[in-house]
């Protein structure tokens, strides 16, 4: 686990390490609570968690290490500061940890603001509120189609396969997309696989999955935009199909 860590984020900073045990040795799990208040003032902070509740299970935890799942039980939390004077600093963010017996009874998720100065900030932020609320009305007012998101995805294809058939690539945005609940548990396994399906099956078989659970809910969309920019490659398609929903 910690060699995932290091290879995925060289820059992944480590702390006291925290042991637990399951209450319920059967049916067990370990959740964080997100949304309780807080001590500290967090002004002009999100903390947006990827998936409710915000559970791993310990039979996915048993699992880890199998060739059924090659890759450890995870869950993404998105932080997002607003850029303006406002804003605290620091983030300083306690979530309690439910359904173990651990020797801690908070996780503290802390994050320093990344910014220009604060006068840099303050006169350019008429512009850039100015841009957050146009960006805001156009995510509401323009209608997303199965059709529409269709055609979207259609263009991008020979792209995404080609992108998708690189084992690297792949699954980098499998663990993304199964994170945030665009994909199911077989196309998450099918996408990891180490069997001797062809990377190529493997891409095009994601891709279709990726297809199917956007057009059924077209709005999500949007979401797949925000995933897939997280993961370096997709980021130029990704913001292709900003462009092209407001086409």
């Amino acid at each position: 686990y910690m060699m995932y860590i290091s290879s995925e984020n060289l820059n992944a900073e480590r702390d006291e390490m925290i042991t637990f045990s399951f209450l319920d040795p059967v049916d067990g799990f370990i959740e964080l609570t997100m949304d309780v208040p807080q001590k500290y003032s967090n002004k002009g902070w999100m903390i947006i968690p990827h998936k409710e509740p915000f559970r791993i299970s310990k039979s996915d935890v048993d699992l880890f290490g199998s060739q059924e799942r090659l890759i450890h039980p995870f869950g993404l939390v998105t932080l997002l500061a607003q850029s303006t004077s406002g804003t605290d600093i620091a983030l300083r963010y306690s979530v309690p940890i439910e359904g173990v017996k651990c020797n801690t009874k908070l996780l503290c998720i802390t994050r320093l603001l990344e910014t220009t100065d604060i006068s840099s900030r303050e006169s350019t932020s008429h512009q850039s509120q100015d841009k957050d609320t146009s960006t805001i009305s156009i995510s509401h007012t323009v209608s997303l189609t199965s059709q529409k998101v269709k055609d979207i995805l259609r263009i991008s294809t020979p792209e995404m396969s080609r992108l998708l058939s690189s084992s690297d690539n792949r699954i980098s945005l499998a663990m993304e997309l199964y994170g945030s609940s665009l994909i199911t548990d077989d196309a998450y396994y099918q996408a990891i696989d180490d069997s001797a399906i062809t990377n190529i099956l493997k891409g095009a078989r994601l891709m279709k999955e990726i297809t199917a659970s956007v057009a059924v809910s077209p709005d999500k969309l949007r979401q797949l935009i925000e995933v897939m920019k997280r993961v370096e490659i997709f980021q130029g398609i990704s913001e292709k199909w900003e462009r092209d929903i407001q086409q």
